[in-house]
């Protein structure tokens, strides 16, 4: 196993910059410009709608604590584009004002460097870890010859020491695709949200929100599709909730397309999610569980 095996990458970053907005202009997918694959719209969820909505594919949303900012990715004009890649993802922040979404600002050129860091790049910026506590980090991980194909992983540090990045098993992880967002673990550490292309245990079909518990030892169980509620025949991604806990937000597109938006649904209408309780933004996920003040993560 390669050394550097462990290297998820992390798009956690401070939600509190003073951005000045660059200018770089991408071809981003557009809705209905790919395969024109017609599916079923969702019945239950609604649309995140405002001006983080575009013509473009938006998914991998993500709230600071007080969920009046969020940060998520795109292919909306101003992205970044990837060289031998249909679609441009990028990461792009906005901020709500009188309970509005307001125009997303790119995270990338033009940011004045004293106060933010440039983290878009060509190569295209995607999914996030887990931050289980300061010695326990899930993470999605793709590598030929080691995963399946996208499969979830931990790795955990003991003794001050880090260990070498463990597979969750075969039960979570399907032949097919499998990731996780960072807000998708419940605070007793026990039950994890996946997003899943598997195709058994009730899919309905592509991409799939489910949910995994562990077992008295610890281990976790083939996971539960959360139902209609949130999935359907097209392209279910990357679901997360608010803050507060109440809602879960995610991506919805066509089957076989990345053109999404942004929806949002009330997690007690989710007969899975109503016991569920999320743990929640930074900073809380950088709280030691078993400490008695905030500690914070150590490398």
């Amino acid at each position: 196993m390669k050394k550097n095996l462990f290297i998820p990458k992390l798009c956690s970053i401070s939600l509190t910059f003073i951005l000045a907005q660059g200018v770089s202009y991408a071809m981003p997918g557009m809705h209905g410009s790919s395969s024109g694959v017609a599916t079923e719209h969702p019945r239950v969820s609604n649309s995140l709608g405002g001006k983080i909505n575009s013509t473009g594919s938006e998914m991998e949303i993500t709230y600071s604590a007080d969920g009046k900012t969020a940060i998520f990715v795109s292919t909306r004009e101003g992205s970044i584009q990837s060289p031998g890649d249909t679609y441009s993802f990028d990461i792009w922040m906005s901020h709500q004002a009188d309970g509005e979404w307001q125009e997303p600002i790119h995270l990338g050129p033009g940011i004045y460097p004293k106060v933010g860091p440039n983290i878009n790049t060509s190569t295209g910026e995607e999914h996030c870890p887990i931050i289980a506590s300061d010695s326990l980090i899930y993470f999605s991980y793709h590598q030929p010859g080691v995963t399946q194909d996208s499969d979830i992983w931990k790795v955990e540090k003991k003794d001050g020491v880090w260990q070498k990045p463990e597979s969750l098993g075969l039960k979570i992880n399907s032949p097919q695709r499998d990731h996780m967002h960072w807000t998708g673990l419940s605070k007793d550490g026990k039950s994890l949200i996946i997003t899943s292309t598997r195709t058994d245990l009730g899919s309905r079909g592509g991409h799939d929100e489910w949910i995994s518990h562990q077992n008295t030892e610890g281990e976790w169980q083939e996971p539960l599709n959360l139902g209609d509620a949130v999935n359907t025949g097209g392209e279910d991604m990357c679901w997360t909730f608010t803050p507060d806990g109440k809602k879960f937000t995610g991506s919805w597109g066509p089957h076989s397309t990345y053109d999404m938006d942004l929806r949002w649904v009330n997690k007690d209408d989710v007969p899975l999610l109503k016991d569920f309780e999320p743990i929640g933004p930074p900073p809380n996920l950088l709280i030691n569980s078993k400490a008695k003040t905030d500690k914070p993560l150590q490398p």
